[in-house]
């Protein structure tokens, strides 16, 4: 017979490492990085504003992340990409973050980009009794970043709908296909 009282234990939750800083020693090229990604946000949300303006300033960008932050609790979602301003829908590629985000929210994330701490530290972890890096979750956040793109539709990878068709026709699937977007626009039509 099963016991019931082992299903009422809390759940212990591995809360992953510390933060990591992807320009340790390098200094000075995380503050040309972070200048870079700083100027890229504000440029794509001045975009935003203008190309979007039907959309109030909606669209979608893509994160893609640095090699060595491929691991999920590198995304950049605590206090960049963070929900109330970017909501993240999908990815393209591996290591390729979209967010659907506004030209304010993009604003805030690239002033929260320019303040990551320019140095790095280290700290006497005295049970170690050795120096450690101490890294603030802005900077690891921003580092972890390879770059800021606009996600438009030359990025989606989409086919035609005559080649979808083709396709599914050729492997005597049904004759047609549905689209899911992120969010329901206009009306459904038959292809």
């Amino acid at each position: 017979m099963a016991n019931p009282t082992a299903l009422k234990k809390p759940r212990v939750v591995n809360a992953g490492g510390k933060q990591k800083d992807f320009f340790e020693g390098r200094d000075k090229d995380f503050v040309k990085h972070r200048d870079k990604l700083k100027a890229d946000l504000e440029l794509i949300s001045s975009e935003l504003k203008t190309s979007s303006a039907a959309f109030k300033g909606e669209g979608f960008v893509e994160v893609r992340l640095a090699q060595t932050a491929w691991a999920k609790s590198h995304r950049p979602v605590d206090k960049l990409f963070k929900p109330g301003i970017a909501t993240l829908v999908g990815g393209s590629e591996i290591a390729d973050l979209v967010f659907r985000v506004n030209a304010e929210g993009l604003k805030k994330i690239a002033t929260e980009v320019g303040a990551a701490e320019a140095e790095g530290s280290k700290k006497l972890n005295a049970t170690k009794k050795r120096m450690e890096v101490v890294v603030k979750e802005l900077r690891s956040e921003t580092g972890a970043i390879e770059s800021v793109v606009l996600w438009g539709p030359d990025r989606r990878d989409a086919p035609t709908a005559k080649d979808a068709i083709g396709f599914l026709k050729k492997r005597g699937l049904a004759a047609y296909y549905r689209v899911e977007l992120f969010e329901k626009l206009g009306t459904e039509q038959d292809v």
